[in-house]
């Protein structure tokens, strides 16, 4: 099943580690967010109007394409994992608006944001990619 991950890393990189070595998930994209404009839409809504942070303690916020056997609710689990969504529903969610643009566009992708918990911006991460090893 894929699935569209946001994950907070310290470096990018370590999302090859965390995914593809430690759950091995195989990994379609990194860097999601300047590949897909519904996504780069739908993190601007969430870091600038819903309160999500860019960084929490000290680690960045990146989009992960990722497709596995897992569900869904379990990368959820992680405190490094801020929302996933599952591709099927996001590409159905993409097919409804694609013949919107401008603000149109930007604020039906927006809407999506309303649906996603935002997990606590203050916590620690407690960064250690050897917990992705629950295999």
């Amino acid at each position: 099943m894929k699935k569209i991950i946001a994950i907070r890393l310290r470096r990018r990189d370590d999302g090859f580690i965390a995914f593809k070595e430690n759950q091995k998930a195989e990994i379609l994209y990194s860097a999601f967010d300047k590949r897909d404009n519904a996504i780069k839409n739908l993190q601007e809504e969430l870091c600038s109007r819903r309160g999500m942070e860019y960084d929490v303690d000290g680690c960045g916020l990146h989009w992960f394409v990722i497709d596995d056997n897992r569900p869904a609710d379990y990368y959820l689990e992680f405190n490094e994992v801020e929302c996933v969504l599952e591709d099927e529903w996001f590409n159905s969610a993409k097919a409804s608006i694609s013949g919107y643009s401008g603000f149109r566009y930007y604020d039906a992708c927006a809407k999506w944001a309303d649906d996603i918990v935002i997990k606590d911006q203050g916590r620690k991460i407690d960064y250690h990619l050897a917990k992705y090893s629950r295999v």
